[in-house]
């Protein structure tokens, strides 16, 4: 992004006398006195950060200029002329409204651009393959003021490891309090790692979501020396094994969130020593894992502040533990403890102690419509609601239990759950007005009658799954289209009804869609699809059918190739 500075700005940076940074009026602002026979004009833009992340002020008089942001030469102003605050008398009132992400401070002059940092109230991240030579001097003037150390996906910096090393030695990582390196695919060497971990003392949360190469001496080597954690996150590192999860319980007790799902490699035994050691549990994600029921009854008796349980495809754990969490953790608000056909009706029905539920999934289960029953009678609370592919339930319960809510559910999932019908969703629109996502894929008895109700009452609806629903055809999507102007993800594969004309309203009303799926749908050309491209800017990736495909045309070709480059737009490509 494109930063103009005003020379005032600029010269008391280098004087030594740095602005005060306030907020008044949703945007951020500097008061830096100039002299008074300066009449300076100068806009700073920063991409969006909300009002609440900075501290408050009094207000001050500003005024918008006149002109559009595209005749403010250097500017890149995508909020628009609202977002650019003009400096409105020899005080000079600089704004910088909307920012994103602080490496757009680099604009400004170094010592003006750790001051802010100092002062913004907000995850300052530091990504270190985003990093250029150019501005590597910059971050390393304001490199104690970044929270964040993430790895980053975009390789401007060609040795990474080679620049955290140079920032080790200057600086050290003790104001670090959070490293994020989801989906690496480069880990760094021991000498690395050894220096990297005792410098992070202060650090509180550890994600390595997907990572590749992260093992038990990586995990090992970071509890031993930060004893502060409390957020670690290994989900699908398969390397990590129950040494790593009985090293963090020993040595960091206020961990108080561990995801370790589809970690093949853990078992019981880790998990009952870490929720014996870690008595301040409130997030444990498990699923997948080689665990038993001895686990849940070791949580169930030692983290009395757990909220959130994901014991999803467990395929140990039997109704003994389900029935233990179902009794003795009534302050559970999350739990996902779906495919695993072990969980009979009587251990799902158990769930109704838990009536402080927010969000619950069965999905793939054995629950029928008395255990739903009893569940929507007693947990009234519920948001998130996931039966889908539970084959015991009918028409009757799904229906009954949406009549026993509070009409505070936004998440059902129904999908390929045989016995949804037209009532089901008829009676979903009437007793859950809040609704913003409804997934009916495969639901092959919902026709267009029951989606016309999800358009009029539904209003706020934001995502849409109808996948292999033959019945649905373009008057119901153009409805729901017109009447649903928040909708963002849209999955229409394989409904051989829907034609060009739900794609075409689509590109016409939904200015938010981010992902559509049109997989499967023959009756939808490449035109439509290039048009959907066109006019949805915030559309980040879509699915096509090959003959759809097979029909554009070279223009169209190179049209969607010069999207894909770097730089111009930032999305992701199905076609």
């Amino acid at each position: 992004m494109n930063t103009m500075v005003p020379a005032g700005i600029s010269e008391m940076a280098r004087n030594g006398g740095l602005p005060e940074v306030y907020i008044s009026d949703g945007s951020l602002y500097f008061m830096c006195p100039l002299q008074p026979d300066r009449s300076e004009e100068g806009y700073v833009t920063i991409s969006d950060v909300g009002e609440e992340d900075f501290p408050k002020a009094s207000e001050h008089d500003v005024s918008v200029p006149e002109q559009t942001p595209s005749q403010c030469a250097g500017i890149d102003c995508p909020g628009g002329r609202d977002s650019v605050v003009q400096i409105a008398h020899p005080s000079s009132v600089v704004a910088l409204t909307s920012p994103q992400t602080c490496s757009t401070l680099l604009g400004l002059p170094r010592e003006l651009g750790a001051r802010v940092l100092q002062r913004l109230n907000i995850q300052r991240t530091l990504s270190l393959r985003s990093l250029s030579q150019e501005t590597c001097a910059w971050v390393d003037g304001c490199l104690p003021y970044f929270t964040r150390l993430s790895w980053g996906s975009r390789a401007a910096c060609t040795q990474p490891e080679h620049l955290l090393h140079s920032l080790l030695d200057k600086y050290g990582m003790y104001n670090l309090h959070a490293i994020d390196w989801c989906f690496s695919s480069q880990m760094y060497r021991d000498s690395t790692l050894s220096r990297l971990a005792p410098a992070c003392a202060n650090l509180v949360e550890l994600s390595l979501n997907q990572s590749e190469n992260v093992d038990d001496t990586f995990i090992t080597e970071f509890a031993r020396n930060c004893l502060r954690l409390q957020v670690l996150n290994v989900n699908s590192c398969t390397s990590v094994t129950s040494k790593s999860i009985e090293s963090v319980a020993l040595h960091c007790p206020e961990l108080s969130r561990l995801d370790v799902g589809r970690c093949l490699r853990v078992d019981t035994n880790s998990i009952v020593l870490f929720v014996e050691k870690c008595t301040g549990l409130q997030h444990l994600n498990v699923s997948f894992c080689n665990i038993a029921d001895a686990a849940l009854f070791a949580v169930v008796q030692h983290s009395r502040k757990l909220r959130y349980l994901n014991i999803t495809a467990c395929k140990q754990v039997t109704d003994e533990g389900l029935l233990a969490v179902g009794k003795r953790c009534p302050q559970l608000q999350h739990l996902l403890c779906g495919s695993n056909r072990k969980l009979t009706d009587a251990s799902i029905r158990a769930l109704a102690w838990c009536r402080s539920l927010r969000s619950l999934s069965i999905e793939a289960s054995n629950a029928n419509d008395i255990s739903l029953f009893m569940i929507g009678k007693h947990c009234t609370a519920l948001q998130a609601l996931n039966i889908s592919s539970c084959l015991n339930v009918t028409d009757t319960g799904i229906c009954q239990f949406f009549a026993l809510q509070n009409r505070t559910l936004k998440q059902v999932n129904l999908s390929f759950c045989q016995n949804v019908l037209d009532s089901t969703i008829l009676h979903l629109t009437e007793f859950c007005p809040q609704l913003k996502e409804l997934l009916v894929s495969g639901c092959t008895a919902v026709t267009d009658s029951s989606l016309f109700a999800v358009a009029e009452r539904c209003a706020q609806l934001q995502t849409l799954e109808v996948f292999a629903c033959q019945l649905v055809s373009d008057q119901s999507i153009c409805s729901i289209v017109q009447m649903c102007p928040n909708l963002s993800k849209v999955t229409l594969s394989h409904c051989p009804l829907v034609t060009d004309l739900s794609v075409v309203a689509l590109a016409s009303y939904c200015s938010k869609l981010i992902h559509v799926d049109l997989e499967g749908c023959p009756n939808v050309t490449s035109d439509a699809i290039q048009l959907l491209v066109d006019s949805c800017s915030s559309l980040k990736s879509w699915s096509v059918s090959q003959s759809a495909r097979n029909e554009g045309t070279v223009k169209q070709r190179a049209k969607i190739k010069k999207r894909r480059e770097p730089g111009v737009r930032p999305r992701g490509y199905s076609l």
